[in-house]
C-alpha cells in the first residue's frame, strides 16, 4: 500500500513539473502604478491635470491580463480671475482587460485596453461664479459618480523580470 502511494506521488509529481514548465508566461499577480497627465476637453474650462493611481491585476492567459486600479486627478476650473480657480476633484476605479500581442523572441508587447468602472466627481463651486454651460451665479457644491468606459494602446516590456515599464495612451469617457 505504502509503496502504490509513494509511486502515485512519484508519478504525479512528474506529470505536474511538465505542465507546469509547459507555461511560457508569467501568470503571478503584480502591481502597478500610474503616473501621467489627464487631458481634459474644452467643454467645461478645466485644466490638464496629473493622474497617479495604483492597481493590482494578473496576466491570465500568455495574451490577456485582467487590472483592477483606482486613480486621481485634480484639474482645475478657470471659472473666476477674483477669486481664482476652484479644483475638481476627479477619482475613478475600473476593471480594465489588456489583450497583448506577442511574439517570440521579442522583449516587449504591444497591446490593447478596454476598460469599465465608475467615476467619482467633487467640486466645490464658489456662489456668484459664471460656470459654462451653468449661467451666472451657479455656486454650491456638485458630488456624484457616473459610469465610463476606457479605450487603450500601449506596449509593456518583458514580464519575466521583477520590474516592467508599461506605456499607454487612452480616453476615458464618462456621463459627466
Amino acid at each position: 500500500m505504502k509503496k502504490n502511494l509513494l509511486g502515485l506521488a512519484v508519478v504525479s509529481a512528474v506529470l505536474f513539473a511538465q505542465a507546469a514548465s509547459a507555461q511560457e508566461f508569467d501568470n503571478r499577480w503584480y502591481l502597478s502604478g500610474t503616473a501621467g497627465v489627464l487631458i481634459t476637453d474644452d467643454d467645461r474650462g478645466v485644466s490638464n491635470s496629473e493622474l497617479l493611481g495604483v492597481g493590482i491585476g494578473k496576466r491570465l492567459t500568455e495574451n490577456f491580463a485582467l487590472d483592477v486600479a483606482v486613480d486621481r486627478a485634480v484639474p482645475s476650473i478657470d471659472i473666476n480671475p477674483i477669486s481664482g480657480d476652484q479644483d475638481w476633484f476627479l477619482h475613478s476605479a475600473n476593471v480594465t482587460a489588456r489583450y497583448y500581442f506577442t511574439e517570440d523572441g521579442r522583449n516587449w508587447s504591444p497591446y490593447i485596453a478596454a476598460g469599465l468602472g465608475g467615476f467619482r466627481h467633487h467640486e466645490h463651486r464658489n456662489s456668484g461664479v459664471n460656470v459654462p454651460g451653468q449661467g451666472p451665479g451657479y455656486g454650491g457644491e456638485r458630488i456624484g459618480w457616473n459610469a465610463g468606459a476606457i479605450l487603450g494602446v500601449g506596449m509593456e516590456t518583458d514580464r519575466r523580470k521583477r520590474v516592467d515599464l508599461r506605456l499607454e495612451a487612452g480616453a476615458r469617457m464618462d456621463n459627466d
